[in-house]
């Protein structure tokens, strides 16, 4: 197997905050180390106009924070698949559910 993206530093969470939205409420910070066990459910877009968009769910099993490009692992129907940790692919988060929703690009989900 490839080997992963490095681990945070040390002493450090990663430490990569996002802020979301909730109506007129104020801003909620969180880290995205607290997503990990949250279900996971995620629709691909289809590639052409004709096709249906692919739904899955699974597990958001890991976070990898890099500069460059920081991921979340998902296990999705027995397969590991990493996924940009960006605000446009995330739908939703519900922390009262501990659920996220995103929405991928096609053949994201299908990459080995």
């Amino acid at each position: 197997a490839p080997p992963g993206p490095p681990p945070p530093g040390p002493g450090n969470r990663g430490g990569r905050e996002f802020r979301i939205e909730q109506g007129d409420e104020e801003d909620d910070e969180f880290y995205l180390e607290d997503l990990i066990g949250f279900a996971a459910e995620a629709e691909e877009l289809a590639a052409d106009e004709g096709e249906t968009p692919r739904k899955c769910s699974g597990t958001l099993t890991d976070y990898y924070d890099s500069e460059a490009n920081p991921l979340f692992e998902l296990e999705i129907e027995g397969r590991r698949v990493l996924v940009p940790a960006a605000e446009e692919f995330i739908a939703r988060i519900d922390f009262g559910e501990r659920r996220i929703r995103f929405v991928l690009p096609a053949g994201l989900l299908t990459l080995e």
